[in-house]
């Protein structure tokens, strides 16, 4: 059905909320996906007020939509068992960034702490102790809290040079880019145009973080997700249908999870 109308609102609890006037739509609807952003259609004779009020009647409904795709096992994660020799390997493997390894070094008498150089996140860890199992948490923690401070620091250098030079390309214009430690979006895109992107976008392939980049600027066009807005993030992407590649961002998750 072709929109005829549509709205996006900030709620304090739900974000960005888009509403969408269809003609031939008979009744109101909420649609909450995977990557936890909710819309509503509505029928052309129904207000935005009216929308809204509908989607604070449903907020519990919305929030148990919610908490199924949060509570999904995603598929980055770290066992905290195995042999100790595993665990580290799986540990130096896991928490690299673009510019960084993860380099583990034992010390004695020390609790896990780090420091990042240019090209290393340097790891300190003290002897296995009792229990072992938070032992092995306390050093995962620490070196997640590392990739996170590595990842914030090639994020700041990088994403905003990346943002403008792709608007400058494809002649598209945006207020604002601020670097947030966003677990839920990839990014997102304000009524007036401010960029948000999430700094765990660094540890997704490079196509992937100019997909999402792209995507954000093709809402300074199309507020909604519209059949317009993946034809014109499709034209941005040279031709190459945008939802296939939106695809292959699925199956990534922002954070790596301990279990």
């Amino acid at each position: 059905m072709p929109a005829l109308a549509t709205k996006t609102i900030e709620d304090r609890e739900l974000g960005s909320i888009t509403f969408t006037k269809y003609k031939g739509a008979k009744s109101l609807k909420i649609k909450v996906k995977e990557n936890l952003q909710v819309s509503v259609s509505l029928p052309f004779k129904v207000s935005f007020d009216q929308g809204i009020k509908f989607l604070n009647e449903k907020k519990l409904w919305i929030h148990e939509q919610l908490s199924k795709f949060k509570n999904k096992k995603p598929e980055r994660t770290i066992v905290l068992e195995g042999s100790l020799e595993e665990f580290l390997d799986l540990l130096s493997k896991s928490y690299r960034t673009k510019l960084r390894e993860l380099e583990l070094i034992w010390v004695p008498d020390i609790k896990p702490c780090y420091r990042l150089s240019p090209s290393k996140i340097k790891l300190y860890y003290p002897p296995a102790g009792e229990p072992i199992e938070s032992w092995r948490r306390a050093l995962a923690d620490c070196a997640r809290t590392a990739w996170h401070g590595a990842l914030r620091l090639e994020a700041r250098a990088y994403l905003p040079r990346r943002l403008a030079e792709l608007a400058k390309n494809k002649n598209l214009k945006y207020k604002n880019c601020v670097i947030k430690k966003a677990k839920t979006r990839w990014g997102s895109c304000s009524a007036d145009n401010n960029i948000n992107l999430s700094m765990f976008l660094m540890s997704l392939p490079d196509d992937l973080i100019d997909y999402v980049i792209l995507h954000e600027l093709a809402h300074t066009r199309h507020k909604n997700h519209s059949k317009e807005f993946w034809g014109f993030l499709s034209e941005l992407l040279g031709g190459i249908n945008a939802k296939t590649i939106d695809k292959r961002l699925k199956k990534y998750r922002p954070d790596l999870v301990l279990v």
